[in-house]
């Protein structure tokens, strides 16, 4: 699905369909929630489009834990004008408690970027959000 927000706006990556082992479930097509206590990857790619526009315009994504951000957990995506897809991927190590969750975050300068999709052509369907989360103790 496309995902589109107001700028300036904190915005949760949905994800609408899911394929998590035992003791991660989903809530709310954002709420990664967990079972066991323990430190957890969490792992996402976004694959960012931009509509319209020709200057220079920002993407954030950060992490946060129980509807609260992670401090220092944010990163800055520069998408420089229309018509360019951009792939912000990266993974943050995180501890949570039994019965919290965790939710991947996003907010723009232009309400002209949104995660897009693509459904498959010559190539597969292009999922506009991928996540991944497992404990590693």
């Amino acid at each position: 699905n496309i995902q589109t927000t107001t700028e300036n706006t904190p915005t949760r990556m949905l994800f609408t369909s899911t394929q998590f082992n035992v003791g991660i479930d989903m809530q709310n097509n954002s709420q990664m929630l967990v079972q066991q206590s323990g430190t957890y990857n969490v792992q996402f790619s976004a694959q960012i489009y931009r509509t319209n526009g020709g200057t220079n315009q920002h993407v954030d994504i950060w992490f946060a834990v129980n509807g609260l951000d992670l401090p220092y957990s944010d990163t800055k995506v520069t998408v420089a004008n229309n018509g360019h897809f951009v792939v912000a991927s990266w993974n943050y190590f995180v501890y949570l408690n039994a019965g919290d969750y965790v939710e991947i975050m996003w907010s723009t300068t232009a309400s002209t970027i949104q995660l897009q999709s693509e459904i498959a052509g010559i190539h597969p369907d292009v999922p506009s959000t991928i996540a991944t989360i497992y404990r590693i103790n």
